[in-house]
């Protein structure tokens, strides 16, 4: 089953914990032997009731961490850091080959955006 992104992932994940915890839950169930139907209900409604407290718990623990890791990589964050995106016409420089001397850009900045001219490339990393 393809998934778009972790979060889905991680609720998929929690549902078939959850239905395991519930399967168990049944099968003890079915071995306990209670006196009447009364007691049956009432440690059947406790026990979906303690699985459900479980599964929210655990799916609040996904999500929280699904929002830490969507803090850590909020692009904002990272101008707010002191890194800045350089765009040419609107489209991400991610290379030094995606831009010629003479060429204009745009560096956007936590604050604002710049706007400059290539004067020279210095080939690092080939």
């Amino acid at each position: 089953m393809p998934f778009r992104n972790t979060v889905s992932r991680a609720a998929f994940a929690a549902f078939l914990a959850f239905c395991e915890r519930i399967h168990l839950s049944i099968i003890f169930f079915a071995s306990c032997g209670f006196s009447s139907k009364k007691d049956e209900i009432v440690y059947a409604e406790k026990a979906l009731v303690e699985q459900y407290r479980l599964a929210i718990k655990h799916t609040a623990e996904s999500l929280l961490g699904a929002g830490k890791s969507l803090a850590q990589n909020d692009p904002m964050r990272q101008l707010r850091l002191g890194y800045s995106i350089l765009t040419k016409k609107e489209r991400v420089i991610r290379s030094i080959h995606d831009i010629a001397p003479g060429e204009r850009f745009e560096a956007r900045l936590a604050d604002g955006t710049l706007v400059g001219e290539v004067i020279d490339k210095i080939v690092t990393n080939e």
